[in-house]
């Protein structure tokens, strides 16, 4: 602040800060409790894995739940009632999560890599042999090639679903956008019944932990793609929504697109490739 003489009184001149397109977050306690909440659920999965109660992963589970719900509505407030995601910020946002869904593919990546390795170079308990001697494994052409058809048939649903956002049209995204998350849910059932009737299990060596992991692994991602579209869907009818600024419904899309990458990577390396 300067003084400016004016008739010999000095008047004081404020200086205004423009606004600027970039956007830094008030301090919120939800990062710490949503690692704190994440410690417990792997804590509580180590003792249920040990055979111990399981009440600690169910308890810190919810919690982690209420914790994200709450993030969430922070960062949705922010957008569309504050106006503070500019098309600076949202920029960076859509970096951060291309980097995200990197790291999500390095991750499988890595249980893919096991998986190969038991593979390629097969155990002596296994009479050397991949899949084990007495494993024997799913046919592909049954509920996996029915999964990869659904799953696949989701990704033209959702596509149709956010064309038709684009153009303005309500009504026409959000009924592709249930087809998208009926795909899903019959995606998951048929998973449930796939793993309910298999002929080995996560303890039958390299093979069982390695499947199970791969495709046990997968489901979880599907799960949390359905929960995604589905609060993109309640978003949608709430009128959250424009025909340009529709960032979570974007990501939530993006998501379910790697969902479907993976599934046609692991059905034709897992279930098809040494069946």
């Amino acid at each position: 602040m300067r003084g400016k003489e004016s008739g010999g009184v000095k008047r004081p001149v404020t200086r205004v800060i423009p606004r600027t397109p970039f956007h830094l977050p008030d301090p919120s306690p939800w990062p710490f409790w949503a690692a704190l909440s994440l410690e417990g659920v792997l804590l509580g999965m180590a003792k249920y894995f040990h055979g111990m109660d399981a009440s600690v992963f169910f308890v810190s589970g919810v919690f982690l739940v209420y914790v994200v719900h709450m993030w969430f509505s922070d960062i949705i407030f922010e957008s569309l009632f504050q106006g503070m995601h500019t098309w600076k910020v949202q920029r960076g946002l859509r970096h951060g999560f291309i980097l995200f869904l990197v790291s999500e593919g390095f991750f499988f990546f890595s249980f893919f890599w096991g998986f190969f390795h038991g593979a390629m170079v097969p155990s002596e308990s296994g009479g050397k042999r991949w899949p084990p001697i007495g494993i024997h494994t799913m046919n592909w052409a049954g509920i996996p090639l029915l999964n990869t058809v659904i799953l696949v048939s989701s990704a033209f649903s959702v596509t149709w679903s956010h064309k038709a956002l684009r153009k303005g049209k309500l009504g026409e995204s959000s009924l592709a956008l249930v087809i998208t998350l009926a795909h899903g849910v019959v995606f998951l059932y048929f998973q449930y019944v796939e793993f309910s009737t298999s002929g080995f299990t996560i303890a039958d060596g390299v093979y069982g932990s390695g499947f199970f992991m791969l495709v046990g692994l997968h489901g979880l991602h599907v799960v949390a793609g359905v929960i995604a579209l589905f609060i993109s869907l309640l978003r949608l009818v709430g009128m959250h929504f424009s025909t340009e600024r529709h960032l979570g419904y974007r990501f939530s899309i993006w998501y379910w697109h790697f969902v479907d990458v993976i599934w046609v990577a692991l059905f034709f390396l897992v279930y098809v490739w040494k069946s």
